[in-house]
Formats: C-alpha cells, sequence, structure tokens
C-alpha cells in the first residue's frame, strides 16, 4: 500500500491507494494524529483494492482513540473505487454506533462538505 499525508488547512489530506494490511492502516492514523494539529478533520482519498475483514476494521475504528485520533475528529473517508466499499461502510456503522466522526462518501464535494460542517 502506498499513501500520503499533507496538511491543506483546515484539514489534512490522506491518499491511500493499493492492498492495505491492517498493520499499514494503523501506522498511517498514528501518523494522522501526529500530523493533525490545527486541523478540524481528514479527508481520506482511498483507491483500494480491497477492504479488511470485518473484525480488523472494528478494531482500527474503536482503536483509533487510543491511536491518537480525538472523538470528535471529523474523518470523511471518500471511496474513489469500489475495493474497499464493505469494510468502509461498517467502519461507518461502528464508528456512528461509538458516536464517533466518521463517515464514507463517493463525492468529493459532499465530503468536503460535511468536513466544514
Amino acid at each position: 500500500m502506498e499513501y500520503s499525508i499533507r496538511r491543506e488547512p483546515p484539514y489534512l489530506l490522506v491518499s491511500l491507494s493499493g492492498t492495505p494490511s491492517e498493520r499499514e492502516l494503523r501506522a498511517v492514523i498514528v501518523e494522522m494524529a501526529r500530523s493533525m494539529a490545527g486541523t478540524s478533520g481528514a479527508l481520506v482519498e482511498a483507491r483500494v483494492a480491497s477492504g479488511l475483514d470485518l473484525l480488523a476494521t472494528k478494531a482500527l475504528v474503536t482503536g483509533g482513540q487510543a491511536m491518537g485520533i480525538p472523538q470528535a475528529y471529523r474523518v470523511a473517508l471518500l471511496l474513489l473505487d469500489d475495493g474497499g466499499r464493505e469494510s468502509a461502510q461498517f467502519a461507518e456503522d461502528v464508528a456512528v454506533n461509538r458516536g464517533l466522526s466518521l463517515r464514507v462518501f463517493r463525492e468529493r464535494e459532499k465530503a468536503l462538505a460535511w468536513l466544514a460542517g
């Protein structure tokens, strides 16, 4: 998997591509936490071959706070293809059930509007 993280105030722009592993995504989340000062959310653009299994997805979402992502920090997951759709939708369900601010989008404009809200 390849990724990049850059600040585009008022949010982070995170780009993911390839086939992510749980370990790689944990590293991305930790780096996001280190880079998020002064931002109110992150736009995560994902073009991935496949998503994680549901248990790994749940572990990542529920472990975000322990990795440094505050509960109120907005994460807009923009899916650029359908490779990780099932995993992404499950991640959103887990997040909503726990009061976390993670949503899945197919359109960049809608994702940015939600981040601004």
